[in-house]
């Protein structure tokens, strides 16, 4: 039975000691895969992603599968890049050139994988703001703002000094998505972009018969994310995914499993089963169950569990 160790949201080099200490557990346990499904880096850097793998790799002793989808943060880009016109686009294929030099698989762009019998499908999944309950402007929705700064000083604002000088200064005016990230097309757009991506992963699964086991960051369903206590935290719905993420996984005939990440502590839990299909937040930080997750698949029964870890 294949054993996959998944994770989320550690944003390293800024996390390090969640990173340091999947790496342990890469070290002293077997896993048949490891998965990370997006926000493993606090910014879209090539340096910070060869580090990270190269914990993983060298240091932790990690030989096998390594698959992973990109999440938001990825897309973030520095003071640099946004000054010389940079989209988040050719960032992640910078990005994609150092992942394959250790090894590990892009489910965004390689997608299917296939590890002891049991298919692999992903993609980062994005948003469309239709999370969000009504009553937001569409100038609120595009500036990720309850009071929409003028753009002009958004750009202003990231070009100054990037991510991690600006943070609190930008995290102000906007949510750092609006900030920090360049695409060329809408966000509905590049959602359903991640979708179409996932929904051809998915037939292809279909085709072999095996049981499927989906990876998106963002949230693929949102009952599956606890009720907004502010105003603010309700806008914040509108970036956490959409449903075109999992019409697309179920494509794949058996999809036993889904991990995401994105929601950090506002998931409804580490775990939830929903129309026979196993959601499984990786997310090692949730207060309600801290620590990193194993999901394991029969791929006979296609019957998925998820084990609790130390660490």
């Amino acid at each position: 039975m294949p054993r996959f160790l998944v994770a989320s949201d550690i944003h390293y080099p800024g996390g390090a000691e969640p990173a340091w200490r999947l790496g342990e557990l890469l070290r002293r346990h077997r896993f048949d895969a490891l998965i990370l499904a997006g926000d493993f880096l606090d910014e879209g850097q090539e340096r910070h992603l060869n580090s990270l793998l190269t914990l993983l790799r060298r240091r932790a002793g990690y030989r096998g599968p390594l698959l992973l989808v990109w999440g938001n943060h990825e897309h973030y880009l520095s003071a640099t890049r946004l000054r010389r016109g940079w989209t988040s686009l050719q960032q992640l294929e910078r990005l994609h050139r150092v992942a394959v030099e250790h090894g590990a698989v892009v489910l965004d762009v390689e997608g299917p994988a296939t590890v002891e019998g049991v298919a692999v499908i992903g993609a980062a999944g994005w948003y469309d703001y239709s999370y969000a309950p009504p009553g937001f402007t569409r100038e609120q929705l595009e500036t990720c703002s309850l009071d929409p700064p003028p753009r002009s000083l958004l750009a202003r604002c990231a070009t100054a000094s990037g991510y991690y000088r600006s943070l609190s200064m930008c995290s102000r005016l906007a949510r750092n998505d609006c900030v920090y990230i360049r695409l060329p097309m809408p966000h509905p757009e590049y959602a359903r972009l991640n979708a179409g991506r996932l929904e051809r992963q998915a037939l292809e699964a279909a085709a072999t018969g095996a049981p499927v086991v989906a990876v998106s960051h963002h949230a693929p369903r949102p009952e599956l994310i606890r009720e907004p206590r502010s105003r603010s935290e309700a806008l914040d719905l509108a970036y956490a995914g959409h449903l075109g993420i999992d019409r697309a996984a179920r494509k794949a005939g058996r999809l036993v499993a889904h991990v995401y990440g994105h929601l950090h502590e506002r998931s409804r839990g580490r775990t939830a089963l929903v129309e026979g299909v196993l959601y499984v937040n990786a997310y090692p930080l949730h207060p309600e169950a801290p620590g990193f997750t194993a999901l394991e698949v029969d791929p006979e029964t296609g019957k998925a569990r998820v084990v609790m870890l130390e660490g």
